[in-house]
């Protein structure tokens, strides 16, 4: 794909949408897989594997990257894995792999036109891939053992505003994600009771009072719903 027809409007456009591609598609992904977080690192890797493409592909793009540049960041790719193994300091090493993906995908989109769509098609499929685990997909396709912690919050949050159907969707992926954890269970509970679900209500503070006995807080909840 040939950029020098446009104009610096049209360019300027071109590399925000690019930034925002890889911006949602490494974060989204992350977030599914893992707790997620703020940071543009997956942009940062998903431009260097566009410009790995280009370099390779694209006379134009020849000295954009050195060999420096290039073993720094394969690097520190791995020096992120090892200290986010060891504890020392947690990475978000998924959206640094999910950024490099869809940086090489749009890459070869752009310099091999016989295999964009299919180029196309793998970018689609990672960012939707994203979209889906990190909203209704996460229950199911998260397993890094923090998950449920965010969606505990929100629904807490709304829980405090009132929000009672938002709260129950919150809430029971955070004890689906975390069935152990007592007071997800009771501020479903209440979620439940404030929406008129009875029944669900009182499943879900005996289930908080089977994890946490001695806690008066829930004894009591059950027993006036009684």
């Amino acid at each position: 794909m040939d950029l020098r027809h446009l104009g610096g409007e049209g360019l300027r456009s071109h590399e925000n949408c690019t930034v925002l591609l890889l911006a949602v598609g490494s974060s989204s992904v992350d977030f599914a897989l893992e707790s997620g977080g703020v940071g543009l690192s997956g942009v940062g890797y998903g431009l260097f594997g566009l410009l790995f493409v280009l370099s390779k592909s694209d006379e134009r793009f020849r000295d954009a990257l050195d060999r420096r540049t290039i073993t720094l960041f394969v690097g520190w790719f791995f020096f992120c894995i090892a200290t986010t193994v060891t504890r020392i300091f947690p990475v978000a090493n998924v959206a640094h792999g999910a950024g490099a993906i869809l940086g090489v995908l749009v890459g070869y989109a752009l310099c091999l036109p016989n295999h964009r769509k299919l180029a196309f098609a793998g970018v689609t499929a990672v960012v939707l891939y994203g979209l889906w685990g990190a909203t209704l997909g996460r229950p199911l396709v998260n397993f890094s053992g923090k998950a449920g912690y965010e969606e505990g919050k929100w629904g807490y949050d709304a829980l405090v505003a009132g929000q009672n159907e938002q709260a129950i969707r919150w809430l029971r992926d955070a004890a689906r994600l975390q069935p152990k954890e007592p007071t997800y269970w009771f501020d479903l509970g209440i979620a439940y009771y404030r929406a008129g679900d009875l029944p669900a209500a009182k499943t879900a503070y005996k289930r908080a009072i089977e994890l946490d006995p001695g806690n008066s807080e829930y004894a009591n909840a059950l027993q006036n719903q009684n």
